[in-house]
């Protein structure tokens, strides 16, 4: 095999391996941005900060922010306070009365296969 038909070779490899480690990151985190003129349910977090989400995390444990659906269509916000492990439903609460959001409170305890991702990185701009 001459050097040329190598570094095609290698060339390709690196193509088709680095949009395979693309479609990996764009399937497993997203990016929302909080509305800057709204309100965080959760005192930790400003409006108009950018979320980065894990949709697969590997664990989910008490004080991690996470994401779950709403009954009525969107997505909830909150912070796990308890963990019921023989049911492996989470109780997720908010913290900042000034804009309520829907928590366990209102909805019960979230089944873990229910949660829609947990919080890696909060950055304001």
């Amino acid at each position: 095999m001459t050097p040329r038909r190598l570094q095609k070779l290698l060339g390709r490899g690196t193509l088709v391996i680095a949009a395979i480690g693309g479609l990996y990151l764009w399937n497993r985190f997203e990016l929302f941005d909080l509305p800057a003129g709204g309100c965080s349910p959760l005192l930790r977090l400003r409006p108009g900060a950018t979320l980065w989400i894990d949709r697969r995390p590997p664990s989910v444990d008490l004080g991690d922010i996470v994401f779950f659906p709403l009954p009525e269509g969107g997505i909830g916000l909150g912070q796990v306070d308890r963990f019921d492990s023989q049911r492996d439903m989470y109780w997720v609460v908010t913290d900042d009365e000034r804009c309520p959001g829907r928590d366990s409170d209102d909805l019960g305890w979230i089944p873990a296969g229910d949660l829609y991702g947990r919080l890696l990185m909060a950055a304001e701009l």
